[in-house]
């Protein structure tokens, strides 16, 4: 397969490396404006002129994923385009439109879908959770520069929340706090979902230290999920004096690897298995947009 890669920066170096990895991918070009990238192409238009792609993975800066996917798009070019899909959901939904008026497939980079740890959680439930609670916080980053912590963590877990459960957000309810600049860097949402159920999200980017983790309850027993880690235990009651704790079987794989072979899949065969798809995508975005704008008023 022919592959075009938009963005060298820190992301798009990793999908570099899962592409050269990967046995079903013969021939990739890069696409970077920077010279110091020294990438084959500096724009996508020039790209497209000189080759044809069976894909193209979109890691370039999120202001410029509109532009980026829908030139691929009206060439009739699969799209795997990092979270989040746009910068806004107006821009969103005119990917969604090119994309529907070509029948052209694309995903979304929501990568903790092929957390092993989330993988192993996925496997084991038989009910639907009662509750979700989900914790990502980290220093603050020095790669970004364009969005929040809302478009760049929560965005995470919001997606994660709807995969875990099955369920549609019915109700939002969100704080957001900006300390050191004009973006939010922490971010609260409480949901309410269409079973009944509840999620609790708490991102941020003022710790000392790393998190990833999920807590998910449901009748029976009560999940935790270090996705940092890669661990998930299941905790279950004994008796009235005790629990039973059972470790998870992890199986340990490089979620971008995990990731893309999902996608080649779903070109090939429709399956779309644990991909996020653009309808997902934009779901997490509209949820993310609507509590920054609430928070503005």
């Amino acid at each position: 397969m022919r592959v075009a890669l938009v963005g060298l920066g820190a992301m798009g170096s990793r999908h570099l490396r899962v592409l050269q990895s990967c046995d079903k991918i013969q021939k990739i070009v890069t696409i970077d404006p920077t010279p110091a990238a020294k990438a084959d192409y500096l724009t996508v238009s020039m790209a497209l002129t000189d080759s044809s792609y069976d894909f193209a993975v979109v890691a370039s800066p999120t202001i410029s994923h509109e532009d980026c996917a829908s030139r691929f798009l009206r060439s009739g070019i699969p799209v795997l385009l990092e979270k989040p899909v746009a910068g806004n959901v107006a821009s969103a939904q005119r990917i969604a439109l090119i994309a529907k008026e070509t029948s052209t497939k694309v995903a979304i980079g929501h990568i903790e879908r092929f957390n092993p740890a989330i993988r192993a959680l996925m496997a084991e439930l038989t009910e639907n959770p009662l509750s979700v609670v989900l914790k990502r916080v980290s220093e603050y980053p020095d790669r970004i520069r364009d969005v929040g912590v809302a478009l760049d963590l929560s965005i995470h877990d919001i997606d994660l929340a709807r995969y875990i459960t099955g369920a549609n957000i019915t109700q939002i309810n969100s704080v957001l706090q900006s300390n050191k600049n004009s973006c939010e860097d922490i971010a609260m949402y409480l949901l309410r979902l269409d079973n009944g159920g509840a999620v609790s999200i708490q991102t941020s980017w003022m710790s000392p230290r790393q998190q990833r983790w999920a807590e998910v309850t449901t009748t029976s027993a009560v999940y935790e999920v270090d996705m940092l880690s890669q661990k998930t235990s299941k905790y279950t009651n004994v008796d009235d004096c005790g629990y039973g704790v059972t470790s998870l079987y992890v199986k340990r794989e490089d979620q971008l690897t995990s990731q893309l072979d999902a996608f080649i899949n779903y070109l090939l065969t429709g399956e779309q298995k644990e991909l996020c798809l653009l309808a997902d995508g934009i779901e997490a975005l509209k949820i993310v947009e609507d509590s920054l704008n609430e928070s503005m008023h």
